[in-house]
């Protein structure tokens, strides 16, 4: 059951459900707040629930520099993947996880037009 409060000028919910971590929102509307509260809800319910949290506090540079303390040193050709890294930081590394999408991701590829298809592939 959520938990609906006014606060303002605003509604706040929070929905807890046992085995996932409490989740809040605020909007302007009641019926917003409550159409949002049955959709997280029904999602736990049926397992489909995703936390997009982390993936909307971590960048993707966070990640490549974790990436490349703990899982570099385990892999043989380092220093071209340490320049890929470099240059991925340099051009996207300040997107959150959750705004990496294909397109961007596909428009830093396209930008590399110059560049063999091979190089393309591998990155």
């Amino acid at each position: 059951m959520p938990y609906i409060r006014k606060r303002l000028d605003a509604y706040q919910v929070m929905v807890r459900r046992q085995g996932y971590a409490p989740r809040s929102k605020t909007f302007r509307k009641l019926a917003d707040a409550k159409a949002w509260a049955r959709k997280i809800e029904s999602e736990m319910e049926r397992g489909a629930f995703i936390d997009d949290l982390q993936a909307r506090e971590t960048t993707l540079a966070q990640l490549l520099i974790r990436y490349e303390a703990e899982v570099l040193p385990t892999k043989r050709s380092v220093d071209t993947v340490k320049s890929q890294i470099k240059v991925i930081q340099r051009l996207i590394g300040n997107k959150t996880l959750k705004e990496v999408t294909t397109h961007i991701l596909t428009e830093h590829l396209v930008n590399k037009r110059s560049v063999d298809g091979q190089t393309i592939r591998k990155d």
